[in-house]
């Protein structure tokens, strides 16, 4: 498995990890895991942003005399070492040697510990109680909704199958039920959905 990243910042329910790559951060919605040692914590990336390095040194733009995007790195190779990227994860499980639990974990992830694409048995695993669910739309972001949305679709994106038909129909009961005294909420999510 890929590192993509490394864990700049942890608490028991989130965690903020810095890219390797400027060009690649992992998708809002897309799960990942952090750790090589039990228990390796499983989370949902929540925010992606690009910055400087230095927040003293704000980022000026360089492109006004220039046809296409891909030249201003062109022409200014330095930039690449003055930014970075960084993604936010909320924590939604762990996984060890006697099984996948849902929850926070009894201490976060270590400064320092790696951070992977969760492997697709894994997240298949974690996903089919789909308690996570109501993580995700009780968390603190900007918008639980849609941060679910893009975690159902990141879902989908590795079901296959009558397995997966299966677990899309599940999750899909799921919602109606967590979402049950808030039938706006719920059309607008399976409206997102394509449902």
């Amino acid at each position: 498995m890929v590192k993509i990243g490394e864990v700049i910042q942890s608490s028991s329910m989130d965690f903020v990890s810095e890219g390797y790559d400027l060009k690649k951060p992992p998708a809002i919605g897309s799960f990942v895991s952090a750790g090589q040692n039990e228990p390796y914590i499983i989370g949902i990336v929540q925010n992606v942003r690009v910055e400087p390095f230095d927040v003293t040194r704000p980022v000026l733009a360089r492109g006004q005399d220039m046809a296409n995007e891909s030249d201003v790195f062109n022409e200014n190779p330095q930039l690449m070492d003055l930014l970075t990227v960084r993604f936010d994860c909320i924590t939604v499980g762990t996984k060890q040697s006697i099984g996948i639990f849902e929850g926070y974990p009894p201490l976060p992830p270590m400064i320092h510990s790696f951070v992977y694409p969760t492997e697709v048995d894994i997240l298949l695993e974690f996903v089919r109680s789909l308690n996570f669910i109501k993580t995700v739309l009780n968390t603190r972001t900007s918008d639980p909704d849609l941060l679910l949305i893009a975690c159902v679709r990141e879902i989908y994106s590795v079901l296959e199958g009558e397995e997966g038909q299966i677990l899309a129909q599940t999750l899909k009961q799921k919602l109606v039920s967590e979402l049950a005294r808030d039938s706006s909420r719920l059309i607008k999510i399976l409206q997102y959905l394509g449902d």
